[in-house]
């Protein structure tokens, strides 16, 4: 096989190394390379990562402040009711989010998220009222 035509195949098959550059400008080096200390620095910078808060509706989200509330209060079927209301008004202008995720992301609110609560925020129509 002719170099070219093994590089070529390298590209293809996707070779190891084959992204490093482009890693490298996503991801710094951290560290020195070989010294051990890389995966702490890595660990470290994952355990204060914050991921970004997506938007919701103003209403929706004053339903989940209004949730939050209840539920540390210990109201959790008041702040599940909260929630049920609500979810006829969440809706995402991402073709990506087809349902809020935040009810189980959320330390507060996955707590009052049973399976059968789970098929009733997937079920629930949605879009009325937007905003």
């Amino acid at each position: 096989m002719s170099a070219r035509c093994a590089a070529r195949e390298a590209r293809r098959c996707g070779a190891p190394g084959r992204y490093i550059s482009t890693l490298g400008d996503v991801f710094p080096a951290l560290g020195t390379p070989g010294s051990g200390d890389d995966t702490a620095d890595w660990t470290a910078r994952a355990a204060a990562f914050v991921p970004p808060v997506l938007p919701e509706s103003p209403a929706f989200q004053q339903a989940l402040d209004l949730a939050r509330t209840l539920a540390r209060q210990g109201d959790t079927d008041e702040a599940w009711t909260v929630i049920e209301t609500a979810l006829p008004h969440w809706h995402s202008d991402s073709p990506h989010r087809i349902a809020p995720v935040i009810l189980l992301t959320d330390p507060v609110l996955s707590d009052l998220i049973t399976p059968d609560r789970a098929r009733r925020i997937v079920t629930t129509p949605r879009g009325e009222g937007r905003g």
